[in-house]
């Protein structure tokens, strides 16, 4: 289809290639985790194959959701949203960047979970870090009170989930963007089969999906307590 130009860069540093992702934004551990059949690698290669165009699932996702093809997509791997609170920002697997449009995260998943439910990051934080335990549920009040517009309540949902939803939607509002994407991209193709792994990261999304459902606005996005004037969207796709 080519419709989207999609121009990648870390730090000033072009990306045009798998090893120019692997050199120039390489994942946390990337000893364990740039590998084949791992996420961080099948997203490179995914996006990579598009020569400098999204791809086709992706292409489909903005026609969707009624973005322009005009203008380039700006895209960052490893991209670090702060969440105005202490500690480590929210990192997107790949941020998409149109000013003044749409803001998309990647989370890529092969087999990785979505992070810890809320109750046992609590229980650690109190249970082996309890100098760490403030400012975490510093950060989780604020997380529950954009999304929710209320105190932590539900503790069955999966951080990343929250961190993702909540750093897309500062990002949008940074680039004066009336759209943000959650996409979650799951590579089925790495192993060739839905893995049961596979199948409890939907369910946990689709979760998630269920407790934001009183947002939701008859031509299908979601307009989230904190961030009332972007449309948000949540996406699940497999390649």
């Amino acid at each position: 289809m080519n419709k989207y130009k999609v121009t990648l860069s870390k730090k000033g540093n072009q990306i045009n290639s798998v090893d120019d992702w692997y050199k120039y934004a390489p994942p946390m551990k990337k000893d364990i985790h740039w590998k084949d059949g791992k996420s961080a690698q099948e997203l490179a290669k995914y996006i990579i194959e598009g020569n400098k165009y999204l791809p086709q699932e992706l292409e489909v996702l903005l026609i969707k959701i009624g973005c322009q093809p005009s203008g380039e997509l700006q895209g960052e791997p490893e991209a670090i949203t702060g969440l105005k609170s202490r500690g480590q920002g929210r990192t997107h697997d790949l941020l998409l960047v149109k000013e003044n449009e749409v803001v998309v995260g990647i989370e890529a998943k092969v087999e990785e979970p979505l992070d810890e439910p809320v109750y046992k990051i609590i229980e650690d934080l109190i249970m082996k870090k309890p100098e760490d335990a403030k400012g975490k549920y510093k950060r989780l009040k604020y997380l529950y009170k954009c999304i929710y517009d209320s105190e932590i309540d539900n503790t069955y949902l999966k951080y990343q989930l929250l961190t993702s939803t909540v750093g897309i939607l500062l990002e949008a509002e940074k680039v004066g963007a009336k759209k943000g994407v959650l996409a979650v991209i799951t590579f089925i193709s790495a192993l060739g089969h839905m893995s049961n792994s596979m199948k409890k990261n939907k369910y946990d999304l689709n979760y998630f999906i269920s407790t934001i459902s009183k947002y939701k606005q008859s031509e299908g996005f979601y307009r989230l307590p904190g961030f009332e004037d972007i449309e948000f969207y949540v996406e699940d796709l497999y390649i």
